[in-house]
């Protein structure tokens, strides 16, 4: 550590730009290696859970409240979402032009797409009527409270499984934005260097995990696997 207090510095040019006399008072001037910590580090982050939580349940109730508008709308974005790897294939084949980079986030997007509307499908069998119709006709509060511990439980994860879908069809459209850019870079280069982080294969393990979370989720197994895991560590380290 340096500390440097009340220093003055004096400096005499010689009709250089710098200037004949120039005083630089630094009150204060710390250079430490290892800072230490604000005095309100670590503080607010419990607060914003309660928040979250808060938010994920009125969102998890207004899509069930929703079911048949949300899955139409989730639906058509993943279809959507293949349209820019597919528009920059068909520029790659009139310019005839390598097409084997557009192809390369096309091939992936296709199944992506086919795998995210696929799951919508099976959280749609796998969600009994009854709770959507409750989520219809109920308020927030009232649909969380008429819920069973094990109606609970299902929403929660058929929930969850959406949000993964809804983010792997996010992602498929950014790579998908991103093969446009690379083959129009001349004038989507802003484009490109926003997506950059979409390369193929991180886009298809992103898919890959994403898609198989939401598949745990629906099928009800990754609460019983965090189980299972947690039961591990405790026999583990206890």
């Amino acid at each position: 550590m340096s500390n440097y207090k009340n220093t003055s510095i004096r400096i005499k040019g010689v009709g250089n730009h710098v200037g004949d006399k120039i005083n630089v008072k630094n009150t204060h001037v710390t250079n430490n290696m290892y800072p230490e910590a604000p005095s309100d580090a670590g503080k607010g982050g419990g607060d914003a859970l309660p928040a979250a939580a808060f938010c994920a349940l009125v969102a998890v109730w207004a899509f069930f409240r929703h079911f048949e508008q949300a899955e139409m709308v989730i639906t058509r974005s993943g279809l959507l979402s293949v349209f820019p790897a597919a528009l920059a294939s068909v520029i790659a084949y009139f310019r005839d032009e390598d097409g084997e980079p557009a192809l390369k986030a096309l091939l992936p997007g296709v199944v992506a797409a086919a795998a995210a509307i696929w799951m919508m499908g099976v959280i749609r069998d796998v969600t009994p009527d009854v709770v959507i119709d409750l989520a219809a006709r109920a308020h927030m509060t009232a649909f969380w409270a008429q819920l069973s511990n094990y109606g609970r439980m299902l929403v929660l994860q058929n929930g969850a499984a959406v949000a993964l879908c809804a983010m792997a069809i996010g992602v498929n459209l950014l790579a998908g934005a991103r093969a446009f850019a690379a083959s129009n870079y001349d004038w989507c280069g802003w484009l490109w260097r926003l997506t950059w982080r979409y390369a193929p294969v991180r886009h298809v393990w992103t898919q890959v995990l994403l898609l198989s979370g939401a598949w745990l989720f629906a099928n009800g197994w990754a609460w019983t696997a965090f189980l299972w895991i947690q039961s591990i560590m405790l026999n583990a380290f206890l």
